[in-house]
């Protein structure tokens, strides 16, 4: 093989990247759902679930607050099983400018009853 064929190859090569490129462009713009994509909304519109906040609790859970349908559900991921905790109306959201401001709170006892963990350990997480 000489150095044209080489040309070739890696003209071809550059040509199929960019029109993937270009294609993932024209997806991400126009909103198309391909099959295979998930939770693909086009910037600006409402989506029905919100992460609205998540805390590591150790190297393995996780506690979520999820936002659907208008209320906000309080889930522990990580470990043996999922657990859903509780379940309260969503809040109204404030609008504070370009950028919303997250308050760190200290774990309530049940919680830390419901999930195992010792008050040390949550206090050495959160903070």
């Amino acid at each position: 093989m000489d150095i044209v064929n080489y040309m070739q190859f890696i003209t071809a090569l550059l040509f199929v990247i960019a029109l993937i490129a270009l294609v993932s462009v024209i997806v991400r713009k126009t909103g198309i759902t391909l099959p295979g994509m998930i939770n693909t909304t086009p910037h600006g519109s409402k989506r029905d679930v919100q992460v609205v906040e998540s805390s590591a609790l150790d190297s393995k859970r996780r506690l979520s607050v999820i936002r659907w349908r208008g209320e906000d559900h309080l889930i522990l991921t990580g470990g043996m099983q999922d657990l859903h905790l509780s379940t309260r109306p969503a809040e109204p959201e404030k609008q504070t400018g370009t950028s919303q401001k997250v308050q760190k709170t200290s774990l309530p006892e049940e919680l830390l009853r419901r999930t195992g963990l010792k008050q040390k350990d949550a206090k050495r997480d959160n903070g």
